[in-house]
């Protein structure tokens, strides 16, 4: 069977965000979707509800945006509305959440949030495993992507950031 997927994009958008363009039913997500096995551009002016109704979504990923991913506050306060907002919203009302992790910034990265982690990249990285083990349970959101997980697996010896690689 063929699968479709579908993505709903604002650069650097957070849960907050989200929230916001839903209760403002504004139009600012360009709305991204692959029914052949290639991504089709459905449309550059899409609300949060053009793609969480467009289909009866087996699986709805979230995530927080990079900056935040490690800041608990964020996580506490904006995904339980997100996350009710896509239970009342979307088609299939046995569609799994699924918790997008994100990965901590390189090492030698001139990020403009990257001295909110001391410009460290292992302190990041466990802030952000820590806001995701506590969305699991705090908001019944146990299936976790873990890109951030791979990605800095990858950076081990031989992967590691730019002043590593040989």
């Amino acid at each position: 069977h063929n699968v479709i997927v579908g993505r709903l994009y604002i650069g650097g958008c957070s849960l907050e965000r989200h929230c916001k363009e839903y209760a403002e039913g504004t139009k600012n997500y360009v709305y991204y979707k692959s029914t052949e096995n290639r991504w089709k551009t459905v449309s550059k002016n899409a609300g949060i509800l053009d793609g969480i109704k467009d289909e009866p979504w087996d699986i709805i990923t979230i995530q927080e945006v990079s900056n935040h991913s490690g800041t608990y506050d964020t996580y506490q306060a904006w995904a339980p509305k997100l996350i009710s907002i896509i239970r009342k919203e979307a088609l299939n009302p046995q569609a799994s959440i699924v918790w997008h992790m994100t990965w901590a910034y390189a090492s030698n990265s001139n990020h403009v949030a990257f001295p909110l982690y001391d410009r460290d990249q292992d302190k990041m990285y466990n802030a952000i495993l820590d806001c995701v083990k506590r969305s699991r349970t705090d908001f019944n959101v146990p299936i976790v992507i873990p890109s951030g997980y791979a990605v800095q697996i990858a950076r081990g010896p031989r992967l590691n950031n730019e002043d590593r690689v040989p």
